[in-house]
C-alpha cells in the first residue's frame, strides 16, 4: 500500500506521495492457522512521475506486475507511448488504461494524473451515463471483459473559451467508471491508499456508544480549499504524508507509509520538483 494526494488550488496542483514499497505475504501455522504480514523492502521507490506536456502521474495500491516494481512499467509506458508526442492530459489517462489492461490479470494499482491541457487535444468531459455523448475513455473501458480493480484520478488543465483550465479525473476500471473530481472547477483534494488516517482528521467524525449509536459528535472545522495558496497547498500535502507515516508508527498495523516525501508541482506552462529522493553513493 502507500499514500498519494493531489490538491488542486487556484494556483496549481501539487502532488505529493510517500516512497515506502511494501511486499504483503503469507505464512502457514500449524494446518489452519495463516498469518499475513506487510515487510517493508524499500524506501526509495518512486510513486510521482513527471511525463510530457507538464503532466504529471503518481500510483499507488499494486505496487508490482508479476514480480516486476510497478515503476519499471511506467518508465517504458513513458518512452513507448509519450515520449515526443504532444499528449493531453486526458488521453494520458486513456493511454495509461490501455497500457496496463493488457497485463493478464490486470494489476490492482491506482493512479493520479495531472496536468495542464489545450482543447486540441481533444477529449472533452467524460459523460457520467450511457445516455450522455460518449468519448474515448468510456469506450476504452466497454471494450474489455472482466476490468481490475484498478482506480485512476487524472488530473490537468484545458483551455476552454480562454484560459486554461484543471481537469481532475477519477478512473476506476474495476467499476467500470470514469468520473472528474472537479466539475465544478473549485478547488479540492483528493488523496489514496492508507487513507483512513488523513480521512479522520479533516471530515466528520462522532465517538460511538454502545450498540454502534453515536455517543458524541465532535466539532468539525471544515478547511477552506478555496483561500489555499500555493504554498499552503505544498504544505498540506506534505503535513498528509507525514502525518500519515507518523500515525501509523504507533498504530499497532502494518508500516506502509515511510520513506522521503515526493511533491511535484505542476502549473498551466511548467511542471517542477519541490522535492524529490536523488540516487547517490554509500554513506560514509
Amino acid at each position: 500500500m502507500a499514500f498519494v494526494i493531489t490538491l488542486y488550488a487556484r494556483e496549481g496542483i501539487v502532488m505529493a506521495s510517500d516512497s515506502r514499497l511494501t511486499l504483503n505475504t503469507e505464512q502457514q501455522k500449524g494446518e489452519k492457522q495463516v498469518v499475513q504480514f506487510a515487510v517493508g523492502v524499500s524506501d526509495s521507490n518512486d510513486r510521482i512521475f513527471l511525463l510530457p506536456n507538464h503532466i504529471g502521474l503518481s500510483t499507488y495500491g499494486a505496487a508490482d506486475i508479476q514480480g516486476v516494481p510497478i515503476g519499471v512499467y511506467i518508465e517504458s509506458f513513458i518512452t513507448e507511448h509519450l515520449s515526443g508526442t504532444d499528449t493531453g492530459v486526458d488521453q494520458v489517462a486513456v493511454r495509461v488504461l490501455e497500457y496496463f489492461r493488457q497485463f493478464d490479470p490486470p494489476p490492482a494499482t491506482q493512479f493520479h494524473v495531472a496536468g495542464y491541457k489545450k482543447e486540441a487535444d481533444g477529449l472533452e468531459d467524460a459523460p457520467s451515463s450511457g445516455d450522455e455523448e460518449e468519448d474515448d475513455i468510456p469506450k476504452v473501458f466497454r471494450q474489455i471483459e472482466l476490468p481490475p480493480d484498478t482506480h485512476f484520478d487524472v488530473a490537468g488543465h484545458r483551455a476552454e473559451s480562454g484560459p486554461k483550465n484543471q481537469h481532475i479525473w477519477h478512473i476506476d476500471v474495476a467499476q467500470n467508471g470514469i468520473s472528474r473530481l472537479n466539475a465544478s472547477q473549485q478547488p479540492g483534494v483528493s488523496w489514496g491508499g492508507e487513507a483512513d488516517i488523513l480521512a479522520r482528521l479533516i471530515q466528520p467524525v462522532a465517538i460511538p456508544g454502545s450498540k454502534g449509536a453515536i455517543k458524541q459528535v465532535l466539532p468539525h472545522f471544515p478547511i477552506p480549499w478555496q483561500f489555499f495558496t500555493l504554498q499552503d497547498a505544498i504544505d498540506f500535502c506534505i503535513f498528509a504524508v507525514r502525518t500519515t507515516i507518523d500515525a501509523l508508527r504507533f498504530q499497532t498495523r502494518p508500516k506502509t507509509v515511510g520513506g522521503p516525501i515526493d511533491v511535484l508541482v505542476i502549473k498551466p506552462n511548467r511542471a517542477w520538483w519541490i522535492q524529490r529522493k536523488i540516487l547517490h553513493g554509500q554513506h560514509e
